[in-house]
């Protein structure tokens, strides 16, 4: 991705072409003073789409602005250009695409998230990359027959827990001096059958509970079932959510606790 651009609408389109090297994944410097000066007052919304590690500058900068910014999932985003006809993808088409998107559905705003956010988040990331990596490593070494083989096996999951006891270690103290992290993860740890690691994933992958009702949060952390019906016919029902992970951490028997929790 060498070049983002933006499109927001109030009451015609501007396009804000940004910069970004693929290698550094920084985003080319526009003083704030200018987007002030030239956009603030002009602009409704400011829409762009969820990339990974290539956003995140231009977010925050966008945030110091004043602007109200709408970050969308890049599915939808495509869909709706599918939707309209326009099947080619370039920059510029995507602009106008972003900006039609923005001005028919007004995407909500949502907070920007914090430093500390991003930092809890890229914790977490690492921590169920090494539980991963823990996974399949107990996993090849039951068939594992060189004593070799099996010495390297027991070294690197020595080492891997050590790495993930280091990570619970970060995780905890980046919660502890955040008081509002700490509070959540009181109010998550109340809840019957809920552990910390759960909690952890929680505050860092879904930082959107508390600005939204209990259904939109449900929805989101691809618990609550989509349903798929026409006429007489009847689908099956199936889960999907931006933080599908948590479908599959919050799962557990029905004799526990949490099984009788209401979503």
């Amino acid at each position: 991705m060498s070049q983002l651009q933006l499109a927001s609408m109030f009451p015609k389109i501007i396009l804000m072409p940004h910069a970004i090297h693929p290698a550094t994944q920084r985003v080319s410097r526009i003083p704030v003073r200018v987007i002030r000066s030239y956009y603030v007052g002009q602009i409704a919304r400011v829409v762009f789409e969820a990339t990974g590690p290539y956003h995140k500058g231009l977010e925050q900068r966008l945030n110091l602005t004043g602007l109200t910014i709408a970050k969308v999932n890049p599915r939808q985003a495509r869909r709706f250009a599918e939707a309209t006809g326009r099947l080619a993808k370039t920059d510029r088409v995507d602009a106008l695409m972003l900006a039609r998107f923005g001005a028919l559905l007004e995407p909500v705003s949502r907070p920007v998230r914090t430093e500390i956010q991003n930092q809890l988040t890229e914790l977490v990331a690492a921590r169920r990359s090494l539980v991963r990596d823990r996974t399949a490593l107990l996993n090849r070494a039951q068939i594992l027959t060189i004593e070799l083989l099996k010495r390297h096996a027991r070294h690197r999951l020595r080492q891997i827990n050590a790495q993930i006891m280091l990570l619970d270690t970060a995780i905890e103290t980046i919660i502890g001096e955040d008081p509002v992290l700490t509070r959540r993860r009181e109010i998550l740890l109340s809840i019957p059958g809920l552990g910390h690691v759960t909690a952890q994933a929680l505050l860092a992958d879904m930082p959107e509970p508390g600005a939204m009702d209990e259904t939109q949060a449900a929805s989101l952390a691809g618990l609550a079932p989509v349903t798929r019906q026409s006429g007489k016919w009847q689908g099956k029902s199936f889960i999907r959510g931006d933080a599908l992970i948590f479908g599959r951490r919050s799962t557990c028997p029905l004799s526990s606790p949490c099984g009788s929790i209401p979503i």
